[in-house]
């Protein structure tokens, strides 16, 4: 994911800042971001399966779609400086806590 991430967001950030100029591009970044939470619904599918996922499955994929987005990825890496290694650790642990059924203890 954070490969990923790594190299889409840079465009993104230009897509972005483009589609206010042309409305062909705002499209294509509308249809990215469906297709980005479409293909993120993956993953609390795959938790629901295995009995992990602690909220229902829309909500899982709304929290994974805005957590792991090109936008909070650039702010935490780019613009706060944060390393790879620190932003990998802080997404998920984040995840986990957001969308994990709690051990037993």
């Amino acid at each position: 994911m954070v490969a990923r991430l790594e190299r889409v967001g840079p465009v993104l950030r230009v897509l972005g800042a483009a589609e206010a100029a042309e409305p062909a591009l705002a499209d294509l970044h509308a249809r990215i971001q469906a297709a980005r939470l479409e293909n993120l619904r993956a993953v609390p599918a795959a938790l629901a399966r295995v009995g992990a996922l602690a909220v229902a499955e829309d909500a899982a994929a709304d929290t994974v779609w805005a957590l792991a987005s090109p936008d909070v990825h650039d702010l935490l890496t780019r613009q706060r400086g944060w390393t790879r290694e620190r932003y990998v650790d802080w997404l998920a642990t984040t995840l986990a806590a957001a969308l994990l059924v709690a051990p037993d203890r």
